[in-house]
């Protein structure tokens, strides 16, 4: 089930979801509907898709994803798909490549290879691309950041993360410059 909570924190609805998981991604699309994808079920990773829609109370299935995938991301990205990346189909079994989910049409499409880890951080950043850092492989943390650009459907290396402040990531690029990323709000 999914729980709606209203602003004070009070619990006003208990929806019922098509698939039992955890591990799943829940991404507020910028419509106010919330697309939940992925997870880990009883019997392993899962490539279920839901969407959640407030104007009807209730869950609705969609087209599944490419690839089975737990502990990922999903993004949304201005022109309203979602980037879906890393994961696990198994316990030591990761997901690289990457998809982009199209809430509009239920469906996504493979695009670039990215990083084999689960538990990574992904931020839009103001160009439109997606930077990914941090996550585990191997019960090792990663220290490799990348980002994701969508018009161009490939990966750069963005190098490896130096230090985080409440609204600055820096990274320390594969040439060895020093690269500040601003996080804007929401």
């Amino acid at each position: 089930t999914a729980q709606i909570y209203d602003r004070s924190g009070r619990r006003v609805a208990t929806i019922a979801m098509h698939t039992a998981r955890w591990a799943a991604t829940a991404t507020r699309l910028s419509n106010g509907d919330v697309l939940v994808l992925g997870g880990m079920t009883a019997v392993g990773a899962t490539r279920a898709a839901e969407l959640y829609e407030p104007s009807t109370g209730a869950f609705r299935e969609l087209a599944p994803m490419r690839f089975a995938r737990a502990g990922h991301t999903a993004t949304p990205l201005p022109d309203g798909r979602v980037l879906i990346a890393a994961g696990e189909r198994a316990p030591g079994r990761y997901v690289s490549v990457t998809e982009l989910y199209d809430p509009r049409t239920g469906r996504s499409m493979p695009t670039a290879t990215g990083a084999r880890r689960i538990f990574q951080t992904a931020l839009l950043i103001d160009n439109g691309s997606v930077l990914m850092f941090g996550g585990r492989n191997n019960r090792r943390n990663v220290k490799c950041a990348i980002i994701f650009d969508p018009a161009r459907n490939n990966y750069l290396d963005a190098g490896e993360p130096v230090s985080a402040g409440a609204s600055t990531l820096v990274f320390k690029s594969p040439t060895g410059r020093l690269i500040t990323h601003r996080i804007r709000s929401a």
